[in-house]
């Protein structure tokens, strides 16, 4: 009997499709400046009443970029409001860099004085950037006074170097917010009475100047008794019994 051969099949092979994947797109977020000038911050920082009305009629939402206010101050007949806008507004206000403030200034002295108090820590706002829009010496001088802690550049070196005498050396021992010494400040001194107002007026936190350094330098009793009275708080040794007993050395 014949064998019936069954033919072999050979299977079909489909070749496995792997699908393609589209890259997913993510658009492009461009960040939104938060705007930081409100009406609660310009109360905070002392605005007037004709600047809290002004504010207020232009921005209904109490809320708006840097730009968009001093730009409405600007349009609308109220340069000063600029001005002071930008020399008092903190620091971290987007957009409310040193070039964007110093534009915004209607007069040389407008630009000088905000070099002096333009807050630490404004972009662009260097010790040499303030000390470019001083006009003179004299202003160049209280720049080193004022001028607050924390810019770069504002060391003690650089403000003593432009202070014009002995007296604003003196002065600047006295008021200087940088973070210089009591022996920094004593060596800018050069008479008893100043360094008796450095005792007297010399702010707290300076290392060095506690309450015994401030009391050594007293050359009166008057001016012991006046250092109980008006020595600043928070310094090492002020305590009330020590003041009371520097005032009980001269009856006013």
């Amino acid at each position: 009997m014949d064998a019936t051969l069954t033919p072999e099949i050979t299977p079909e092979i489909t070749p496995e499709i792997t699908p393609e994947i589209t890259p997913e797109i993510t658009p492009e977020i461009t960040p939104e400046i938060t705007p930081e000038i409100t009406a609660e911050m310009l109360r905070s920082i002392g605005a007037c009443a004709g600047g809290m009305t002004f504010f207020e009629g232009h921005f209904p939402s109490a809320r708006a970029t840097f730009q968009a206010a001093a730009q409405a101050c600007v349009d609308h007949g109220k340069p000063a409001y600029a001005v002071w806008l930008a020399q008092y507004c903190p620091a971290d206000v987007p957009g409310a860099t040193w070039e964007a403030r110093l534009a915004v200034q209607d007069t040389a002295y407008d630009r000088a004085w905000l070099g002096q108090i333009c807050p630490a820590g404004v972009r662009g706002a260097t010790w040499e950037a303030r000390l470019a829009v001083q006009r003179s010496a004299a202003e160049r001088a209280l720049l080193g006074v004022q001028c607050p802690a924390g810019v770069r550049g504002a060391t003690w070196v650089a403000r003593l170097a432009v202070q014009r005498s002995a007296a604003d050396r003196a002065r600047l021992g006295r008021h200087c917010r940088a973070g210089a010494t009591w022996a920094a400040r004593l060596a800018a001194t050069d008479t008893a009475d100043s360094r008796a107002l450095l005792g007297r007026h010399c702010p707290a936190g300076v290392r060095g100047a506690t309450w015994a350094a401030r009391l050594a330098v007293q050359d009166t009793a008057s001016d012991r008794a006046l250092l109980g009275l008006i020595c600043p708080a928070g310094v090492r040794g002020a305590t009330e019994r020590a003041r009371a007993k520097a005032r009980r050395a001269e009856r006013f």
